[in-house]
């Protein structure tokens, strides 16, 4: 099934949804798909979040560049219900290995800005999953 056959039923789910490895959107589909509309949808239904995980999304390989305008446009689109991961320890990988520095590097790249990289990376996860924060947060 795709996400706008599956969307109806997981927006009237009654907890928090996380779309895993950029929802499955491949860096090459574009903001025309049906897919990636029914994505923006959910997350803007409030309840969804998206994972920004660079690998799997990529279509052209290491070192997953091609990720980077579907991974600026999620997070421009609800940095709030965005989370990022690895996807360590990387399970089904019959290509290249790839190095979580450097998938933490691409990061930087797909969000400069270091306030929306912390809500990205600390906040966002905190509040998804209920975990406190040492500043009180």
């Amino acid at each position: 099934q795709t996400w706008h056959e599956l969307a109806p039923v997981i927006a009237g789910l009654p907890v928090p949804v996380v779309m895993d490895h950029m929802a499955g959107i491949l860096a090459d589909q574009t903001g025309r798909d049906a897919a990636y509309r029914a994505v923006l949808r959910l997350l803007d239904g409030g309840r969804c979040w998206v994972k920004l995980s660079g690998y799997r999304a990529s279509v052209a390989g290491y070192p997953y560049r091609d990720v980077t305008s579907l991974a600026r446009r999620l997070a421009a689109h609800a940095a709030e219900r965005c989370v990022w991961g690895t996807d360590w320890p990387h399970p089904n990988m019959h290509r290249h290995m790839p190095d979580d520095g450097e998938l933490l590097d691409l990061l930087a790249g797909w969000i400069p800005d270091e306030a929306r990289r912390r809500r990205i990376l600390v906040d966002n996860p905190a509040r998804l999953y209920g975990f406190d924060l040492p500043d009180g947060r």
